[in-house]
């Protein structure tokens, strides 16, 4: 193989204690029923414009739902620092990987802008060759 696809939460790193945290606060902020743990994770790898409508129960266009999206990524980058952590020995694989010659992308749910930012802080960015997010789609 020369070209492997990554995805970033919960495979490169974990970061699901910062969608958990901000999902839950944002439900509780709008005054909807707040989604349990169990919840989010079982639907963490969708993007929050497919779950929260549904969580929500409100049409995927409501004003409300763009001001949850807007107030998740305010929070979520507020706190992903501290609650996201590359998992052991991942900076090792794409430092073997990218030396061997391999072409390494990142395709996440995440918006890219985020992905990008969390890849920068963990000290990744370099092993990979560019990174689709969920604006791409």
């Amino acid at each position: 193989m020369e070209t492997f696809l990554f995805d970033f939460d919960n495979t490169l790193a974990n970061s699901g204690e910062a969608s958990i945290l901000s999902v839950q606060k944002v439900f509780a902020d709008a005054a909807k029923p707040v989604p349990t743990r169990d919840m989010i994770f079982s639907e963490m790898g969708l993007p929050i414009e497919t779950s929260f409508p549904i969580w929500a129960n409100l049409d995927e266009h409501d004003i409300q739902l763009q001001k949850m999206y807007a107030d998740f990524r305010d929070y979520y980058s507020a706190i992903e620092d501290q609650n996201t952590k590359l998992f052991p020995g991942i900076k090792e694989v794409l430092a073997d990987l990218k030396d061997a010659g391999h072409s390494l992308y990142v395709v996440s749910s995440k918006g890219s802008a985020s992905l990008e930012r969390n890849l920068d802080k963990l000290a990744i960015s370099q092993y990979f060759t560019d990174l689709i997010g969920s604006d791409w789609f």
